[in-house]
């Protein structure tokens, strides 16, 4: 599940790149909400009402615990 998870990551983070409001909706409405994506809101309202910003994915990380069955994915997006 976690390689899935991080393709589903980085069509996010591809599309917020791109600045690409309808890739950026895409690929959450083809996850079928399986992901639950913290400021998922928050960005694509972002991205809806503001001109395009230059931006770089500085850094993606998963905390993994295997232990519990549960991973978090997280970024930090510089813009």
């Amino acid at each position: 599940m976690l390689e899935e998870t991080r393709s589903h990551d980085k069509r996010l983070i591809d599309a917020f790149h791109a600045w690409d409001v309808e890739s950026f909706w895409g690929a959450e409405a083809e996850s079928d909400g399986k992901f639950n994506v913290c400021g998922f809101s928050t960005l694509s309202t972002l991205m809806e009402v503001m001109d395009p910003v230059d931006n770089e994915c500085l850094s993606y990380e998963v905390w993994d615990d295997s232990p519990t069955g549960s991973a978090v994915t997280f970024a930090a997006i510089s813009g």
